[in-house]
């Protein structure tokens, strides 16, 4: 079946942010002003004052508009019949499916990673990532994951949780957001005193850090990797 390049750009936008949504909490850190610059460090504002205005910014915002209209959004799916639609949230599951099988087979921990995220069965999940670790234990962004699927899976698929847990906080115990994690599991099994020591460790935490950046640059090479979608 050919899928329409408007269609396929949407299945690509679908997957990032099935991914994303998966992989990290429903939260936001508050940005941390920057200290006033001095004044001998202060640059000058005539150039940037000229550059700001030859930057087309209503075009840009009109742009966004359309593309991120909600209104234009419903009206494009309320246009679909129950078999358009039925057939496009297949090709997004085939094309998904495909992209995890193809990662699954290779011997990068990144690529065993992703298709671990993309893979809809929960036992197939937990061996994608327990094989991911077992090529590169010591990458934090990797085991940060792993306690990710670990956590959401544990109750259909046993897995190492609590292994997993000590291994993310040893190799990255000055993030508050692992620590949060570890409490967030931890108040899950109904054990309150340890997630309340969790809490503590990360509320004197020296950072906090959800991988967003890596969790992008891992999809693109993901895509670049096992499809020929490419991902825009």
């Amino acid at each position: 079946m050919k899928i329409p390049r408007r269609s396929l750009f949407g299945l690509l936008v679908v997957v990032a942010l099935f991914l994303l949504g998966y992989f990290f909490s429903q939260r936001e850190q508050p940005g941390i002003a920057d200290p006033p610059a001095s004044s001998a460090n202060v640059p000058r504002v005539e150039s940037t004052a000229t550059t700001l205005a030859e930057f087309p910014g209503a075009e840009l915002r009109s742009a966004l508009t359309d593309v991120c209209s909600d209104a234009a959004t419903d009206s494009a799916i309320k246009e679909w019949t129950q078999e358009e639609f039925q057939s496009q949230t297949d090709a997004f599951n085939q094309q998904k499916q495909a992209l995890s099988e193809s990662l699954s087979a290779s011997s990068s921990a990144e690529h065993l990673h992703l298709a671990a995220l993309l893979e809809d069965d929960p036992a197939s999940r937990v061996e994608l990532v327990r094989a991911a670790i077992s090529r590169n234990p010591s990458d934090p962004f990797l085991v940060w994951g792993a306690v990710q699927i670990c956590a959401g899976t544990i109750e259909i698929m046993p897995c190492p949780l609590r292994d997993w847990e000590r291994l993310l906080v040893a190799l990255d115990g000055q993030n508050s957001e692992s620590w949060i994690r570890v409490a967030a599991n931890r108040y899950a099994a109904s054990e309150y005193d340890a997630a309340l020591n969790a809490m503590r460790h990360a509320s004197t935490a020296a950072e906090s850090r959800a991988y967003w950046t890596e969790m992008i640059e891992m999809i693109e090479r993901g895509f670049a990797a096992g499809s020929d979608l490419g991902f825009p």
